[in-house]
Formats: structure tokens, sequence, C-alpha cells
């Protein structure tokens, strides 16, 4: 750098050589310039540091008479160097140290200005004692900052340097005015303005959500997405994002964050919920029966788009009619319109989205299926229906009516019965013939497996004797009231044959004849087949000569053979005679002939 001197003589002084120097006064034991002299008193000095002060001499030579003149001069500083992001490269907020390369020569100290874009200053300093660093504090992360540098040296300024810095991102702050508008029953409206303190250039939101369906539940995991500046309308600050969700009717938390460059900061959260649409079907539906009733058991639908305020149940009765109850979620009766409950109990009101539900369909019919459905309800309609088939169960069967014992024959006779009332299951029919006389036990049955049958034949029974029908109906689950006839008899049959027939001789001294002494014994209890009357002796190829005997008081169904004889006289010496015995009952049954004697 050099300096240049000019000067003026007195008028009365003429010109005589000159000599300038300089010497610098910043350091002891300055180095001494001359100054190259021009033609028009002055002189130019240089090759001096720039941002010094000189002591400047010019010394007038006049004659052997040496006088001098002293006067000082600063240079101007040179400019500071740009920053040293080696050295000093560590931008980090709020406070950040800045160092830049020195100015050449002298400085007093440097002064810095810092600038955001667009102009406005956020930082001044000056340094001290010459240094070329600088503490600037109160800076905002993630921001690009301009920088002035100035030297000053003897109350002189340098040139300025300019450079530019970004302090480091850090995380963003919360976004303000977050709202979230309901659009409809899957779609809210996103509203929120930008971070105050971005601390970098937010590139992207982070959009989040978790929902329940009640309000008595635990939210589910979040789900969130990326999305970029470019895929949300903004205008200035203010940002909005349409954004599509999975269920009507249902809770949601909202949440939005920021991110910069190298940070995600933190959420900010809105809770919402979405308009209602019509419910999902129940879940866990089952059935528990008995004879009369079916209980349906289930739960509130699994995604009820809305508050479940009804159930409808319906079931079917007869081949044309629909039987309805409606469980309602208030503290009013519930209604059933036009009866149509058809004798069911009316069903006490729910809980609004009550978790567990039952009701008990009462008056049905033992033993048939029913078809089911159930619907539930929130404001906005009927949902999906689930269906059910349900039989009621077993149970023990009414007894039969109009027992009637019909075509009665000698082994064998009809039974015939109306079906029970209730059907009650599958059923079988039992109808078993038992002997009604004392001592002598015997049975005979029929069995049929139709619940539709009316009747059976029972055979194997014994001719002439008296029984009593009883009919049972039975199911897996227990048996009828017996129905029981009226005694009745079996029709007669040939009867068996007499036992103990034995013949005596006897003497009939007043006329000089023979007679003889038949005796006999009735057959076997179970030989008799009839109710035995009269008894017809006769011989055989002598005149058929009949001899009757009259049973007075018989006795069909004693254990014990009556004896019975008679005298049979008016016979012919030494003639051989054959008897038969004939046993009546109403007609002729049977006949049969003794040994000839």
């Amino acid at each position: 750098m050099s300096l240049t001197l000019s000067w003026e003589l007195n008028s009365d002084i003429h010109e005589s050589p000159v000599n300038v120097t300089v010497v610098e006064n910043n350091v002891n034991g300055g180095e001494e310039y001359t100054c190259v002299l021009g033609q028009a008193r002055n002189a130019t000095c240089a090759d001096l540091v720039p941002g010094c002060n000189y002591t400047v001499k010019v010394d007038d030579l006049k004659g052997t008479v040496e006088s001098s003149m002293f006067t000082s001069a600063s240079l101007v500083p040179a400019s500071p160097g740009k920053l040293n992001t080696n050295l000093c490269g560590v931008f980090e907020a709020p406070d950040v140290t800045l160092c830049w390369g020195p100015s050449e020569g002298c400085v007093d100290y440097y002064f810095v200005n810092v600038t955001q874009t667009g102009g406005e200053v956020v930082f001044s300093t000056q340094t001290s004692e010459g240094a070329n660093s600088a503490t600037v504090t109160n800076l905002t992360a993630g921001t690009e900052y301009n920088i002035t540098i100035f030297a000053h040296s003897f109350n002189k300024s340098s040139a300025s340097t300019l450079d530019t810095f970004t302090t480091q991102p850090s995380e963003p702050s919360r976004p303000l005015n977050f709202t979230v508008e309901v659009l409809g029953k899957k779609e809210v409206k996103l509203n929120w303005e930008s971070p105050l303190y971005p601390n970098g250039l937010i590139s992207d939101y982070t959009v989040c959500y978790r929902y329940k369906h009640y309000a008595d539940q635990l939210y589910t995991k979040t789900n969130c997405t990326y999305k970029s500046v470019s895929e949300v309308t903004m205008i200035g600050n203010y940002l909005d994002l349409n954004l599509s969700l999975p269920f009507a009717g249902t809770f949601y938390t909202f949440s939005i964050a920021a991110l910069n460059e190298m940070f995600t900061g933190k959420s900010v959260f809105v809770d919402a919920r979405t308009h209602e649409s019509t419910p999902g079907r129940v879940t866990g539906l089952y059935a528990q029966a008995t004879n009369l009733t079916i209980t349906l058991i289930w739960s509130r639908p699994a995604v009820p788009n809305g508050d479940i305020i009804k159930y409808e149940l319906q079931w079917k009765k007869g081949e044309n009619m629909m039987c309805l109850v409606v469980i309602k979620a208030d503290t009013h009766s519930t209604r059933v319109p036009h009866g149509e409950s058809c004798g069911s109990e009316l069903p006490e009101p729910i809980d609004l989205n009550q978790v567990d539900v039952n009701y008990t369909i009462t008056a049905l019919e033992h033993f048939k299926d029913y078809d089911l459905w159930l619907m539930p309800f929130t404001a906005a309609g009927g949902g999906d229906f689930s269906e059910l088939k349900q039989r009621t169960t077993e149970t023990s069967p009414g007894p039969v009516g109009n027992l009637t014992i019909r075509d009665i024959g000698s082994t064998a006779i009809n039974v015939t019965w109306t079906i029970p009332e209730i059907n009650s299951g599958p059923t079988n029919y039992t109808a078993v013939a038992r002997s009604t006389i004392p001592g002598q036990e015997h049975t005979a049955r029929c069995e049929v497996e139709d619940y539709t049958s009316t009747g059976c034949k029972i055979e194997n029974l014994r001719e002439f004797w008296q029984y009593q029908v009883k009919v049972i109906a039975e199911t897996k689950e227990g048996i009828s009231v017996t129905k029981l006839s009226q005694p009745f008899y079996t029709e007669e049959s040939t009867p068996g044959t007499p036992t103990s027939f034995q013949v005596q001789d006897l003497k009939d001294l007043t006329n000089a004849c023979d007679a003889i002494n038949v005796s006999w014994s009735e057959p076997n209890l179970l030989d008799r087949h009839a109710n035995i009357t009269q008894y017809v002796v006769q011989t055989v190829h002598h005149n058929d000569e009949v001899f009757t005997y009259t049973v007075d008081d018989p006795k069909p169904f004693s254990r014990h053979n009556s004896q019975f004889s008679l005298v049979y006289g008016g016979l012919k010496a030494n003639r051989a005679y054959q008897l038969q015995v004939r046993l009546f009952i109403t007609q002729l049954i049977g006949m049969y002939s003794l040994p000839s004697f």
C-alpha cells in the first residue's frame, strides 16, 4: 500500500532540496521508508502496511541549514477475509462463534453485522484488540444469515467483506392452530399453521391418526403417513389437507408434526368423530334353547360406524307370520309394534353401546326349527343382519289321546290312538297289553317310531284272556304319562283236551243192568282257550246216547283244573262202548273220544 504526500512552501522560500521519510508508529523501532519525490511538491511512499499509522518527516535543506516538518498519517485497513469454516464451522444455534481471515496490516477492531434474508439486522458487535472472531447470540437454528465484516484502524474503515452461513437445523416447534373439519362419514380436512420456529427448512409433515369404535375402548395403534409440502395446500403459513379414513362414526385422534432436514418436531393433537353410517354385523352370536324358549346371546358390532341405539330381532312363526321385538337403548319401554312379538315377553331397555346383550324368545313350540334374524341400528339406519337357525329341544311328550282297542281276535288286537298335542321331538310309541288275570303275568307289545303314527298291532296274545293296554310316548328326554285302555277279553278259540278221563263200572241192582261213572278234569289253564259252560258225553255206534253236563259256575281262569263226573246208565251187559266228550261254550268247540271199554 502507498501513501502520497503533498506540501506547499512559503512564497519567500525558494525551492530547495527536500527529503521525505516515513516511520511506522505501530511498532517500536519502526522501519524508516524513504519516499519518492514527485515534480510538484509531492512524494509517494510505497510498500507501506495497510491500516498502520506513520510519522512523516519532510526535510528541507537550504544551504547548510536543514529544517524539518513532521505530520502523521494513517492508512485504510485492508478488507477482512471470508469466514473460516475450517476453524469455526459449527454453526449451532442459538450462539455461534464466527471467525474470519484477518485483515493484512494494522487493525484496531472489526465491526460485524449479521442479517437475515430480507435485510433485518439480528446482531451487531465490535471485536476487541483486533480479534478476528466473534460470538453471535440468539440465532435461530436452520436459518441462513448474511454477515458483513469491516476492519477499523485509526478511525478508518476498510471495505466490507460479505459472506453467508447457515445455522444447523434442530427440532422444529409444534404446528400452530391445528383444527379438524369433519367433511363426512369417512373424510376430514386438517388445517394448521407452520411452526413458529421451523429451525430448518420444513420439507414434510407427519400426519397420523389412531381410532377407536367405542368411547369405552382403547385406541388402536397409530397410523402415520408423510406428506411433503408439495402435497399440502399452502396459503402463506396456512396449510390444509383432506384425509380419507377407514370407518364412519368413529373416534379419531389426529396429530401433525413438522420435519426439517434432520429432525422431526413434536406433534400437536386434536380429537374428532366422523359422521355416522349403518353398522356392521353383531359379533359372537349364538343361541341356547329349551323346549319352549330360545335365548340369543351376542356382542355389539366390531365396526358399529356410530352409536348402537337398538336391535331388531325377527323370527318366523308358521308359514306366513313374522315375529318382531325391538331392543332399544333408552329409558323408555321397548316398543313392539302391532303386537308382533307373537306372545314373547317384552325386552328390557339396554345401555347405549352395551357390550353384551341377550334376549329370550318365549312361547315357542317344542322341537321345532326356527330361523332368526338380528339387525343392529345406529341413527343412520339398520346395518348388516346376522342369520341363525336354532331348534328347540326335545322334552317329555304329552299323553296320547283317544286310546281304542279294535279288531279283537283270539291272539291279536289293533291298538289306535291320537298323537300328543305337543310335538316334543322324535317320538317312539309303545303299546303294551298286560294280563289282568291275578297271578298270571303275561305281556305282549308293539312299537312304532314315527311321531305321526296312530296305531300298531299286538300279537301273541292268549286266547280268551283278559288284558289291559297301556300306551306311552317317549323321547330321549323322557316318557309321557301312561294312557290306559279299559280291560277287555280276547276272543275264545277251540279248547284244549280235558285231563284225567276215567270210567268206572257200576252195578244197577234194581234193574239188573250195567252203568258207568264217567269223571274228567277240565283242560289246563293255558289250554282252556274259552269259558267252558257244558260238557256232553255220548256213546258211539250204539244209537249215540247223549248225556249232558252243565257247568254251573265256570272258572275259566282258575289255576286248578275243576273235576267233573256223571253216571252213565242203561248200558247192555257185556257190550263194548266208546264214549265221546264234547265241550261247549257258545257253540260246539271241540269233541274228544275215549278208548273203548
